[in-house]
This record gives C-alpha cells, structure tokens and sequence, in this order.
C-alpha cells in the first residue's frame, strides 16, 4: 500500500503556518461557541444529553438501535449541525431540537411536516443560524402549547 504525503497547507503568500490555520480553526469554533451560548441565554435554553430525536421532542424515545425498524427520523440526511436542549422546569420542562441545515427543498420539507404533525410537533424556522450565519438557517421544533380547555 503506497503512503500519500500529507498536503502542505501552508501558505507562502499569507506566511500562514499548519498551526495558524488549527489557531484560526480554533478562534472559529470559539466564535461558533459564543454564538450558540448567547442565542441559548436569550430563550432560556440548556444544552441535554438526550439523543438529538424528533420522538425525543415528542414524548417518546429514539427507535435508531432498536432491531426490526429500518432506522428513525433522526436519521434524515436533512438534520443537519442537531442538537437538543431543555427549556423550562419542573412540569413545565420540554425540549426542544434545532438544526441547521444549508439547504431544504421541497419535499424534504414536506416529509418534515408530516412527520411533525405525526407527532404533534411544531416547527419555527429562523434565518439566522448560530452555526453559520448567513450559509444554514435555524430550524426549531417544540411541543405545542397545551391550550386549557382542550383534550391534551
């Protein structure tokens, strides 16, 4: 098996070095950190450990491992940069799960739909993106609101 040489990605024009560009790649994800801790303060959102699931949102559990099923909604090519937090507590505590994709067409977006009024879900989506302003958009799924007087 013959060895490839790893690319030189230095840069001689700009003087950038291998460590410049791990320095800048660290300063963006720092950046990218900051974005999502304050955008996560303004709604009252904490990052969880709970797998990052629509039926996770709903009430349910995630059926990706379980044997017999031929994987989960999670696993839609379109949930892309996922995460899941929690809002609220005590009772009033539910989660909520965004991602950012770059881009959803059409019938990706219906398939979402469906799959959202399915399990009593709703969907907000916002132009700007923590993950990647101005290049994904922010997509974020909640329970409804129970309204008092109706069936739950």
């Amino acid at each position: 098996m013959a060895h490839h040489a790893l690319p030189d990605l230095s840069n001689e024009e700009s003087g950038m070095t291998i460590s410049g560009h791990l320095a800048r790649a660290h300063a963006a994800n720092d950046e990218r950190a900051d974005r999502y801790d304050a955008w996560a303060s303004r709604y009252q959102y904490r990052p969880c450990s709970a797998r990052c699931c629509l039926r996770v949102v709903a009430g349910g559990r995630c059926v990706r491992y379980e044997p017999n099923r031929r994987g989960c909604i999670c696993q839609r090519h379109w949930l892309d940069h996922a995460r899941i937090w929690l809002t609220g507590y005590g009772p009033a505590r539910r989660y909520v799960l965004t991602f950012e994709p770059y881009q959803l067409n059409s019938d990706d977006l219906a398939a979402l739909v469906d799959d959202l009024d399915d399990l009593g879900l709703e969907l907000m989506v916002i132009g700007h993106s923590p993950h990647n302003p101005g290049a994904t958009f922010l997509c974020e799924v909640t329970s409804r609101p129970h309204k008092p007087g109706l069936a739950a």
